[in-house]
């Protein structure tokens, strides 16, 4: 008797086998649906993080240029900016940046804004879209331990 004869004879020929082969087959398949899964789920955060990115800097960029220009291509661009920073950003996070813009309106239609006032609100307003960038990569970094931290809070 050789190896082969000894193994179908301790899995059987048919019924055995198959359930063997079969459930090898399925854990394989859920190895596979796994991993394309978090693939996916890793290329969208990805591209979702670095929209986000784009849009907190266009933000700071259009109002410095707008504070120091406020002709109508930077109107624009501010406005065109704040857009996109509502799709991104968290509400409070969102509404501050609303108010910075309105503040900043208020200088260009002819009151005159203390420089150091306008800066300090949009160095504050930076500081706390960094803050959340941070908060975001954590929790992409550390899918778990950010999900805990959650639960444990409420």
């Amino acid at each position: 008797m050789d190896i082969k004869d000894a193994v179908l004879n301790v899995m059987g020929t048919s019924f055995f086998g198959n359930l063997v082969t079969l459930i090898v087959g399925l854990f394989g398949m859920a190895g596979v649906v796994y991993t394309v899964k978090k693939s996916q789920k890793s290329a969208f955060t990805s591209a979702y993080f670095s929209q986000k990115l784009s849009a907190y800097s266009d933000f700071i960029q259009c109002i410095e240029r707008y504070l120091w220009h406020p002709d109508k291509e930077a109107t624009d661009d501010l406005a065109a900016s704040l857009y996109c920073l509502r799709l991104f950003a968290p509400d409070a996070l969102f509404n501050e940046a609303q108010v910075l813009y309105e503040y900043a309106h208020m200088g260009a239609d002819g009151e005159p804004l203390a420089w150091g006032s306008v800066q300090s609100k949009v160095d504050d307003l930076s500081q706390k879209m960094l803050a959340d960038i941070r908060k975001e990569q954590e929790e992409n970094l550390h899918p778990f331990k950010s999900k805990l931290n959650r639960v444990l809070e409420k």
